[in-house]
């Protein structure tokens, strides 16, 4: 389905202007009001379907009906509040009509198009491989800006794998600031795993053969500014040293608090990592997640973990696409 916008004096005048450039097939799918009172409203037609005309401007005369006089489901109810309810979670408007676009191609209305973009959402959405074991200790990189919770994913997944039965070790790469070193040490004493925070390659090499048999060591890295090139590149080659260690997989962890550009910056600069996956954090301190699922979606990175608190037991969570697809409609995990 390709998508059109359409500008008329009100929204009256757009609907009637849509109907006649583009026919039978346009479907209404959103409108947006301008400054000046005018409305812009977005269809939707068959891929097949040929344009009328090119546009049409205030001043023109509206070519002549082709015996349309209306645009079906721009009254449907059930849209209305697919609508609502995307942009209320944070979607942009085009992520908003490329959905609504794909609802209406399948003919759902009422509430059935909450369903149909359920089902729609499931389709675009991708959930990252948990690490599996490997026969050596696997390496699980934490990677991403500052603040956005790395440290506490590190102990809730040390949690979660400890309680599982896994041998696991924590390594706090940021080990010349001591704040991050001793947070993490306290969850490591309480979860009685060890702690690394070592200050060279030699160093972590050590700790490894003393350790015996682990199933995986969680890595905490240093948070950087996406702006940050130069200390982007030490955590790369950091990165590159571990991995002679064993397998290493490194997760990009971004707030769910944080808006599109942003997330869209630092993905761009932590793309050098090469992340497996996407980690949402801080689902609990927004009732507007969509932004970062949307970049799981625009970047094609599957999204691994969720987290929803500050309590290390219980708000890291295996997502689902259904689950996803449910965080975007309702605003909040279920």
């Amino acid at each position: 389905m390709q998508i059109h916008r359409v500008r008329g004096k009100d929204l009256r005048d757009a609907l009637t202007r849509a109907a006649q450039i583009y026919g039978e097939k346009a479907a209404f799918l959103s409108q947006e009001k301008g400054p000046l009172g005018d409305v812009t409203i977005a269809v939707g037609i068959e891929s097949s379907a040929r344009e009328r005309l090119a546009a049409v401007g205030f001043g023109d005369e509206p070519p002549k009906s082709h015996g349309l006089t209306d645009v079906l489901p721009s009254l449907d109810p059930g849209l209305r509040d697919l609508r609502r309810r995307l942009r209320a979670s944070g979607c942009s408007g085009e992520w908003t009509e490329q959905i609504c676009a794909a609802v209406t191609a399948t003919g759902q209305r009422g509430t059935h198009a909450i369903d149909a973009a359920a089902a729609a959402l499931s389709r675009q959405l991708s959930i990252a491989p948990a690490p599996k074991a490997t026969g050596q200790p696997r390496l699980i990189a934490m990677v991403g800006p500052t603040g956005v919770g790395k440290t506490t994913t590190v102990a809730k997944l040390a949690d979660s794998l400890s309680r599982a039965g896994r041998r696991i070790a924590i390594c706090a790469l940021d080990a010349y600031r001591a704040g991050a070193v001793d947070q993490l040490r306290a969850f490591a004493d309480r979860m009685e795993v060890p702690l690394w925070a070592p200050r060279s390659s030699a160093e972590l090499s050590a700790r490894v053969e003393a350790s015996g048999p682990l199933d995986a060591i969680l890595v905490d890295t240093t948070g950087r500014s996406p702006n940050d090139a130069r200390e982007l590149g030490r955590i790369q080659t950091s990165l590159a040293e571990l991995a002679d260690f064993g397998p290493t997989a490194a997760y990009l962890v971004l707030s769910a608090t944080t808006g599109m550009r942003s997330l869209e910056r630092a993905h761009r600069a932590f793309a050098r990592l090469n992340p497996e996956g996407l980690v949402i954090t801080k689902l609990d301190e927004t009732d507007e997640p969509a932004p970062a699922v949307e970049l799981a979606v625009r970047a094609r990175l599957g999204v691994a973990f969720l987290c929803d608190g500050q309590e290390i037991r219980g708000h890291l969570h295996r997502p689902s696409r259904d689950r996803l697809a449910d965080l975007v409609l309702r605003g909040r995990l279920a």
